[in-house]
């Protein structure tokens, strides 16, 4: 890995970049939304925002706006990156609300086509900001998670789901996880594949398996008390 920013066409990543993607909490919404980034010198650069997450955004730019926000291109080292203001608006129930934030650059990468992606993540809001957040990422979310509950009525593994909610496995197991933290899924070891199941549709399964297993109790007890 080099220290400088790659360029254009390259599509190798580095490790930091894949590590902090990897921990970044799930979802990540694309939006490709206009915004502005401001440094700690008030300059103010136009930019584009990728995707969001509770957590953070990604955003592009050219070649040429990456050399303004960030001119030495070095390897940043987890958590030494700089400090940033971006602003960008969402729309949340029919509405637009603003977000401004402070957030640390994590890692810069080339992507190709003459555009540069920096991770960042957030550090502090400015007013509602966090709060708009939250309401768009649920706004887009709720519908996903109400399909798969439904979806999950029966036992089904990750490549199931995948296919299903037309997902990619990582983007799945991330949602499940979200899922089972809130308490709506389980997940059970049936032989060498794991299975997810809706946490309603595994007690109603476990209710039934108790009163076929007391039938059947009770029609032995009688078989022995003819005896």
């Amino acid at each position: 890995m080099t220290d400088t920013v790659r360029k254009a066409g390259s599509t190798q990543q580095g490790k930091h970049q894949e590590v902090y993607e990897a921990h970044r909490k799930y979802p990540r919404l694309i939006l490709d939304l206009p915004g502005t980034l401001v440094k700690l010198n008030e300059e103010i650069i136009k930019v584009i925002i990728h995707d969001l997450s509770i957590d953070g955004v990604q955003m592009r730019c050219d070649h040429q706006t990456a050399g303004i926000i960030y001119p030495s291109g070095k390897f940043i080292k987890p958590g030494k990156g700089p400090l940033v203001q971006i602003k960008f608006n969402l729309p949340v129930e029919e509405e637009t609300r603003k977000v401004d934030a402070t957030c640390q650059i994590f890692y810069i990468s080339g992507i190709g086509d003459n555009q540069i992606a920096f991770g960042l993540q957030f550090r502090n809001f400015k007013g509602n900001s966090g709060a708009n957040i939250d309401h768009y990422i649920m706004q887009k979310i709720e519908p996903v998670e109400d399909r798969m509950r439904s979806y999950l009525e029966t036992p089904r593994s990750l490549q199931e789901i995948s296919e299903f909610m037309h997902m990619e496995v990582n983007e799945v197991t991330e949602m499940l996880d979200r899922m089972k933290i809130q308490g709506d899924v389980v997940s059970y070891q049936d032989g060498s594949i794991w299975r997810n199941l809706r946490l309603s549709a595994a007690l109603t399964e476990i209710f039934d398996t108790l009163n076929r297993l007391d039938k059947r109790l009770s029609e032995i007890e009688i078989r022995l008390n003819r005896k």
